[in-house]
């Protein structure tokens, strides 16, 4: 079974790590390089962290960190399967944008020079810089002045300036014997400032966790909620012009959530032979994104709308299929009216918003199968293994619940007590496993043979009882015969003669408890086997 938070963990977007019962199974990158940078008061403080959040098991916890830079707080998001899954995250500090360097690894440092107190070079990263002092001088000249003014006044130096059309900082940085001077470029650092406000947006996307999660515990999981919550993380992301959430509904697809044209869509079906979108994404069994809907070819899909003419319009289509448990349930698309519209951050953070609705739906299932497996045990609990008839245990919170409605509705109802006749020799005579097949060809002819409302409990051994609700001696007789006709008729291959029983009848009133009730029909039944006993002893 693939476990959706290994799946998230994985990802290199922020440092992450797995634990299954408090014990790490994996951790990403990320994630080794602030074990390294922050040491043991970090890894201690990630062992209390996932302590507590492995006694609020649905829920998320976090923790501020004590040395604040680049993460600000550590948050643990938990569920269970068969055992508890923990997923570690440290959230990213709103504040500090100049250390988006660390976060993104990757701002732009186009050139760095080290320059001796005489303003020779010692170093140069790339030698194409020294090619300004011939082709601009003056530009060259700038930037040593930049370096001389910090060896002069022994602080750091600044200057922003146009080199070959782009924009720069220049920084200059004294120490003792040289002098540091490196330039950012400006115009990336704005690309990377975007591009942390969207990394930044992924801490409130990651809520999307917890609120799965608390639909599903709560018992208040709507689909259709879940596809408006995902389309409002979309709308912080990036605005989208349509937005749908499709289920496999056996060979149909279900629109469950859907946005388009100002208004929301939910129901509308399709089959899963159809050759729109949402098919292709499922066939391919991937992530599809299509930079211009209207000049794609991949025939026989084609861009199919709702609403008539978009088809001939250019879209970006973004398609993520839903996977759970190793089967696809659902595709997830975004789409935006312009060609091109979606960045590989903005498929990143789309895909990292589905695998968040695939835990989800994988709680959901577990929880399901957990409910399922309680009221299996219930069954169990109160129905016999051999004959699937009703325990006596459930006989008696049955007849005490009755007794009290019975009393104020002054009711009747009816027992018929059935004992197999001859079942000792059968037993004697065949062995205990034709017994066992005749008990159950006896409960499953005398469950065929009564009205619906009437329940056949195992009494005990080869004998049953028939609860009759709102029935008196002549419909309890009726069932009685109904029951020995069918029996008759029917045969146990091992056996050489039809199967015959003994029954009594008793009714209930309310005038005499129910105990003494049942103890009559039981009393009656074992005059008829007498009867029956007497009538074999003379042929």
């Amino acid at each position: 079974m693939d476990n959706p938070f290994l799946s998230i963990c994985s990802k290199d977007f922020l440092p992450m790590a797995l634990y299954k019962d408090q014990v790490e199974i994996f951790h990403n990158d990320l994630f080794s390089a602030e074990i390294s940078a922050r040491g043991r008061p970090f890894l201690k403080l990630v062992g209390e962290v996932v302590k507590k959040a492995s006694r609020q098991l649905g829920k998320s916890y976090t923790a501020k960190l004590s040395k604040c830079d680049v993460y600000e707080e550590i948050a643990c998001f938990s569920m269970k399967n068969d055992s508890v899954f923990l997923l570690v995250v440290l959230i990213p500090n709103k504040g500090l944008v100049r250390n988006a360097s660390t976060l993104l690894k990757g701002v732009s440092t186009s050139f760095v020079m080290v320059f001796s107190k005489e303003a020779e070079i010692l170093f140069c990263s790339k030698s194409n810089i020294l090619d300004l002092q011939s082709s601009d001088p003056q530009l060259w000249k700038d930037i040593v002045k930049v370096a001389l003014q910090s060896i002069d006044t022994g602080s750091v130096g600044i200057k922003n300036m146009k080199i070959k059309k782009r924009s720069f900082r220049v920084v200059s940085t004294p120490s003792d014997e040289t002098v540091l001077l490196f330039l950012e470029n400006i115009t990336e650092e704005k690309k990377f400032q975007k591009m942390l406000d969207d990394y930044r947006k992924i801490a409130t996307s990651l809520s999307l966790i917890e609120l799965t999660m608390n639909q599903v515990k709560e018992g208040s999981w709507e689909v259709e909620k879940l596809g408006q919550s995902i389309f409002e993380a979309t709308t912080r992301i990036t605005p989208v012009d349509a937005f749908y959430l499709v289920m496999l509904n056996g060979e149909e697809l279900v629109i469950r959530f859907g946005y388009a044209e100002g208004q929301t869509i939910t129901g509308y079906s399709f089959p899963r032979g159809f050759r729109g979108f949402s098919n292709y994404v499922l066939d391919m069994g991937k992530t599809i994104y299509i930079g211009d809907t209207k000049n794609f070819s991949a025939p026989p899909y084609k861009a199919i709308s709702i609403f008539p003419g978009e088809e001939n319009t250019s879209w970006s289509y973004l398609g993520i299929p839903l996977k759970v448990e190793g089967n696809f349930v659902g595709v997830l698309s975004f789409q935006k009216k312009k060609p091109h519209a979606f960045s590989p951050l903005h498929i990143s953070l789309f895909e990292i918003l589905a695998r968040e609705v695939e835990v989800g739906f994988f709680v959901k299932h577990i929880l399901e199968e957990l409910s399922a497996e309680r009221n299996r045990f219930r069954e169990l609990a109160v129905k016999d293994f051999l004959t699937h008839c009703y325990s006596r245990r459930y006989l008696h919170e049955f007849l005490e619940k009755m007794a009290s409605l019975l009393e104020r509705q002054k009711g009747k109802i009816a027992f018929l007590m059935v004992d197999v006749n001859d079942f000792k020799a059968i037993n004697d005579r065949y062995g205990h496993r034709v017994g066992d097949i005749v008990l159950q060809k006896v409960a499953d002819v005398l469950m065929k043979s009564v009205r619906k409302m009437d329940i056949v409990v195992r009494f005990g051994g080869d004998e049953f009882i028939v609860v009759l609700p709102k029935a008196g001696a002549k419909e309890a007789r009726q069932v009685a015969k109904r029951f020995e006709k069918n029996l008759a008729q029917s045969k146990v291959e091992v056996l050489d003669e039809p199967l015959s029983v003994s029954w009594g009848i008793s009714v209930f009133d309310g005038k005499e408890n129910i105990e003494a009730v049942i103890d009559k029909a039981d009393k009656a039944m074992y005059r008829m086997k007498d009867m029956y006993r007497k009538g074999r002893s003379q042929k």
